[in-house]
């Protein structure tokens, strides 16, 4: 596979990019280049599976996730995390609800967090959704690996 150079501040550093369906990889000249197919599934980003729930707490039960302190903070910020998804999961009902549209003209943080929401659902439908039932899963496999395995639990 072909890298393709992609800067940043430290400079270039080439990272492979995935082809068509047909196979043929990706240059740096084409007009589109993505990450590999195993990344996102056969037709480009967002066409792939985004979550790993069941996989994650599988590793961890079996004891093949196992990690130190480090899961803390990486608990906490997925916590973080689906406490803003819950928050954007208001804002769909909200727009979702013709007689709560008055909070939005009221307040216009709230309206345009309600509108922010609905986009990024109109974006990727479904994915806000799927997202709130993934995450916990995680955060119970981060919970388990920072415990050793299910063997130090009992």
């Amino acid at each position: 596979m072909e890298p393709i150079a992609f800067g940043d501040a430290d400079g270039p550093r080439d990272l492979p990019v995935g082809g068509d369906v047909g196979g043929r990889v990706r240059g740096p000249d084409d007009p589109v280049a993505w990450p590999a197919a195993p990344l996102f599934g056969d037709r480009g980003p967002g066409t792939g599976p985004r979550f790993a729930g069941d996989l994650m707490l599988t590793l961890a039960r079996e004891g093949r996730l196992v990690m130190g302190e480090e899961a803390d903070e990486v608990i906490a910020s997925l916590e973080r995390t689906l406490e803003q998804l819950r928050l954007r999961e208001q804002g769909l009902k909200v727009w979702d609800d013709p007689s709560l549209r008055w909070i939005g003209e009221r307040y216009p943080a709230v309206g345009r967090f309600v509108v922010d929401s609905a986009f990024s659902e109109q974006v990727s439908p479904g994915l806000l959704a799927q997202a709130l039932r993934e995450l916990p899963k995680y955060v119970e496999a981060f919970r388990i690996a920072r415990r050793g395995g299910p063997a130090e639990d009992r």
